[in-house]
């Protein structure tokens, strides 16, 4: 089976660590934020057989870390937006090329924002290939136009929130039960922005307020399943290739992270966001 690259090893060099007020015991893996410079992710194919389930996989960047974890080995499932029959034919490419990888892969079209829908996705992925133990959030929406908060619209705000926010929950709850009683898991919510999700962002209010909630549920959920064999991170993407980014996802999602959890990984050029 192929590797995510010829050197067959892992190659993440991270440029700084900040640890928020010196934490320890349970909160000390939970407060880190780390910026991370890719040069080169591998995997030795620690994946195999395991099931990723990944949102967004119509876009850019969940085609790349769809791509990453199938080559690592991950049996891989992609939504796409049910309302986009462009979309739904974005991801079964995308579900056609994993499987050259994998041996195996599905593409469902649904509203990940809504209970009942991650409940019908997570019932046909584990008929079809098995429980997920390794969820990707790539999902993500915003206001068209850079709305001011005062000129945000209660529906546009829902929308934005539903995608990015909402949808990251109900799929975390839904996945978790598996992954407990596996002793492994890992979630990983993109948060599209290398920056720290506290920032002012006139014109993005909306999606800033999700990205804000991302990391703190990131850290959150990561505080309540420690000791479980469940890391859970956020990654924020900076001007870089879709491919560098999913090579993080990569890394996080393999067994070599055990030691990372809670982390909202900024992933930039030369450590520059």
């Amino acid at each position: 089976m192929r590797v995510a690259s010829d050197a067959g090893r892992v190659a993440v060099s991270y440029l700084s660590a900040r640890v928020a007020a010196r934490p320890t015991g349970r909160e000390a893996r939970s407060a880190v934020e780390v910026q991370v410079n890719v040069t080169e992710v591998v995997s030795e194919s620690p994946l195999t057989g395991r099931v990723a389930l990944i949102t967004g996989g119509s876009t850019a960047l969940g085609r790349a870390c769809a791509l990453a974890l199938a080559r690592a080995g991950c049996l891989v499932a992609l939504t796409s937006d049910h309302d986009d029959p462009g979309a739904a034919a974005e991801a079964d490419a995308v579900a056609d090329l994993c499987e050259l990888e994998s041996g195996r892969a599905l593409a469902i079209a649904a509203s990940i924002g809504v209970p009942d829908e991650v409940e019908r996705v997570w019932v046909e992925v584990t008929a079809v290939l098995g429980a997920p133990t390794v969820f990707v959030h790539a999902a993500g929406t915003a206001v068209d136009g850079g709305s001011t908060l005062g000129e945000t619209s209660p529906t546009d705000w829902r929308g934005v929130l539903r995608t990015n926010l909402d949808a990251a929950f109900f799929c975390s709850r839904a996945v978790l039960p598996a992954m407990r009683a596996q002793g492994f898991g890992r979630i990983i919510l993109l948060t599209g922005t290398p920056a720290e999700p506290l920032a002012a962002t006139p014109g993005g209010g909306a999606l800033a307020a999700a990205r804000a909630a991302l990391v703190s549920l990131v850290r959150t959920l990561a505080a309540e399943e420690l000791g479980r064999g469940v890391t859970v991170n956020a990654v924020g993407p900076g001007p870089v290739r879709p491919e560098d980014v999913a090579r993080v996802v990569a890394f996080l999602a393999s067994p070599a992270s055990v030691h990372i959890s809670g982390a909202h990984v900024a992933v930039g050029a030369g450590g520059e966001s």
